[in-house]
């Protein structure tokens, strides 16, 4: 039952858009503090529980995040969006909610943010099986690591599945067993 109204509205927010963003951030800690518990409580539903709450709890994130002008917190919702669309799936719906995120983090300046939003971006672009689009998108989020502070993935970048003679040149993913005898 709360998943089912966290969707009536969410449909809301999106047919009626102008009801989104009327509160004052300045007036929402409380709000903030649940958005954060919410979307880590996704994550961990993600990983353990299945759909229906991993939906339930990030909805929920996503909705109260909606309350606010464009944040930080909602950029985390919307990126958040595109990996829970693929449950349904709905990927084109993913794709744009990264977008979304991606040009708020942009206007705030946000470089780990923006990473993980095209990282998102990728995972929709994988399950929907747009393999090409993904591996571009896996490799504009590279060139982004050495600003983005993510130190310990310095190396991985140079790892590639499908590694043809320039590192890339292939750009078509290989099964594992073709991986391993290449190697």
């Amino acid at each position: 039952m709360a998943l089912l109204w966290e969707v009536v509205v969410q449909a809301v927010h999106t047919i009626v858009p102008r009801l989104r963003h009327r509160r004052r951030p300045e007036r929402g800690d409380e709000d903030f503090l649940a958005i954060r518990i919410y979307s880590r409580l996704a994550y961990v539903y993600w990983f353990h529980s299945g759909k229906i709450t991993c939906g339930w709890a990030h909805l929920r994130e996503m909705n109260l995040a909606e309350r606010y002008p464009p944040t930080s917190a909602l950029a985390q919702a919307y990126s958040e969006h595109a990996p829970v669309t693929t449950m349904v799936p709905w990927y084109r719906r993913g794709m744009a909610y990264s977008q979304r995120s991606l040009a708020i983090r942009r206007d705030l300046g946000d470089l780990w943010g923006q990473g993980q939003s095209l990282h998102f971006y990728g995972v929709v672009l994988y399950a929907a099986t747009r393999y090409r689009e993904c591996i571009d998108m896996a490799l504009t989020r590279s060139d982004g690591h050495p600003r983005s502070g993510a130190k310990r993935r310095k190396g991985c970048p140079s790892w590639r599945p499908w590694n043809g003679s320039d590192g890339h040149a292939d750009r078509s993913p290989r099964s594992s067993s073709e991986t391993l005898s290449t190697s």
